[in-house]
């Protein structure tokens, strides 16, 4: 199976500038998948001819000009998003779970592509509230600045900066200080570093309001996700003192899941003793256990804010930071 390769197709129905683009050729998939996933690994996802190429380096900076961000942020771009990571949760879920580790990584690579793009266009979109301009556009002025300068504070605190760090902090591309799983990259550990400053010096709500996967120019009623108590099945073993529960929305390796909740796999699977080690038996619409005892959790804490970045790397790379 080709893994996220992107191929575009001309909407017609759509002004010139549109464009929609597939992950997979439903021919290529079929002979890996059941059927029902083949087709909805292959969905038309419509959206500017831009998008594909979105966030090729973990930070998606400003596009350049406002009409382009106008194609981009659109209503059907947004939707189009959604269904297809709906779809695919949905009729995949059998593949994406099962004993075949080659089926397993290929369908969640192609769904991790996605999410970068979805969190290229998340960055986009977000609009500053009192000028009406778009956050990356009001950041691209900011001052030009070394990552071991401090950045000035009527920067750092406007609430575009805090704004485009919360969306950042959402994506599945944001690595945890978990040694058992990788150790941080130079940027996680820079961005993460940025969130902290934000948090502390600007008092945080005002910086970071938006904290949203979605487009911030669209409300969309959706079920919780997660949260102390579960709106849905959960594992026959969980046990009964676990205090924080969440589904798993794009199905990703549970590896890096449980890292991003500052747990071991180990211990993410004595929490949920259905799954296995290899990451086979998450079910889709499953509550999962991420905490007991009310531990910290990521919606609570990702790092420390110890003072500085240089302290916070150190803290990581003497495994003094528990996450």
């Amino acid at each position: 199976m080709k893994v996220a390769t992107i191929t575009r197709i001309i909407a017609l129905s759509f002004p010139a500038t549109a464009s929609a683009f597939l992950m997979i050729e439903e021919w290529d998939a079929a002979g890996h998948v059941i059927q029902a996933c083949a087709k909805a690994l292959a969905s038309e996802i419509e959206c500017d001819s831009y998008v594909p190429n979105m966030n090729p380096n973990y930070y998606q900076k400003w596009v350049g000009d406002t009409e382009l961000a106008d194609k981009i942020c659109t209503k059907t771009c947004h939707d189009s998003f959604r269904i297809w990571n709906n779809t695919v949760a949905k009729d995949c879920a059998d593949d994406m779970n099962g004993s075949d580790f080659y089926v397993r990584s290929t369908t969640h690579s192609l769904i991790l592509t996605i999410s970068q793009l979805w969190q290229g266009f998340n960055e986009t979109c977000i609009k500053d509230t009192e000028s009406g301009h778009y956050c990356q556009e009001i950041l691209d002025g900011f001052s030009d600045i070394a990552r071991d300068q401090e950045r000035p504070v009527e920067e750092l605190c406007h609430p575009c900066y805090g704004k485009v760090l919360a969306v950042m902090s959402k994506s599945f591309l944001w690595s945890i200080a978990d040694l058992y799983i990788w150790p941080p990259t130079g940027d996680d550990l820079y961005w993460q570093g940025q969130l902290d400053l934000v948090q502390k010096k600007c008092g945080g709500s005002n910086s970071t309001a938006v904290a949203s996967s979605e487009s911030p120019e669209i409300t969309v009623a959706k079920e919780p996700s997660e949260g102390p108590t579960p709106h849905g099945p959960t594992d026959p073993g969980t046990p009964s003192d676990c205090s924080f529960f969440t589904t798993i929305k794009y199905f990703e390796d549970c590896w890096r899941f449980a890292s991003d909740w500052g747990i071991t796999v180990k211990e993410f699977v004595e929490y949920n003793p259905t799954i296995k080690e290899d990451c086979s038996g998450i079910r889709s619409g499953y509550w999962y256990c991420v905490e007991v005892n009310n531990g910290y959790s990521q919606a609570k804490e990702r790092l420390p804010t110890l003072g500085s970045l240089e302290d916070s790397e150190q803290a990581i790379l003497g495994k003094d930071v528990n996450v």
